[in-house]
């Protein structure tokens, strides 16, 4: 319990670092002219190109804390492995059905932009949620190239506790996609 609210508060104040968007330009733009009365209707067309630019620039900003908290997550989890060992494989963020794509989307985007040891690491366990095993391996090459200490891990605990927890839960979770389709 101590690590989650510990986690939470980081998560917290690491996402206020990423720049707010809370005014979204456009979007805000258009209601301020329906505001001041410069405009009773707003045009279809320029207010579906503002909430284009708009919800683009919310996912980004979104994306890019899935991924420096789920970095962090993995940090915790090289530095306190009693502790947070099993993030990289348990995290809500590759838990979750819906975060884990878009995880996946921003580390992926990361490392191809500038690969490094720690985004390979942490793509590791999203590229086998995924069940990417061209991702698995340009991570698992990357390591062994450039950080044997990474790489020592991942071949420690990849088929130990990595594999078999995520391949557990994917059939679970083909199961229920299963039932629910019936």
């Amino acid at each position: 319990m101590k690590e989650k609210k510990l986690l939470l508060s980081l998560a917290a104040g690491g996402l206020m670092l990423i720049p707010c968007t809370a005014r979204a330009d456009q979007v805000d733009d258009l209601i301020a002219d329906l505001r001041s009365g410069a405009v009773t209707t707003v045009d279809a067309v320029k207010r579906d190109e503002a909430l284009k630019a708009d919800q683009k620039k919310a996912y980004e900003i979104y994306s890019n804390g899935l991924a420096a908290l789920y970095v962090f997550e993995i940090k915790v989890s090289i530095l306190e492995p009693e502790k947070g060992g099993g993030w990289p494989y348990r995290s809500f963020l590759v838990l979750d059905i819906g975060m884990r794509g878009n995880l996946t989307r921003a580390l992926t985007e990361r490392f191809e932009e500038k690969p490094d040891s720690m985004l390979a690491f942490a793509l590791i366990c999203p590229a086998l949620y995924a069940r990417d095993d061209g991702l698995l391996g340009r991570a698992e090459s990357y390591l062994k190239e450039n950080d044997p200490y990474l790489y020592k891990i991942v071949q420690a605990k990849i088929d130990h506790s990595w594999r078999p927890y995520i391949t557990s839960g994917l059939k679970a979770e083909d199961a229920r996609k299963a039932w629910t389709q019936k």
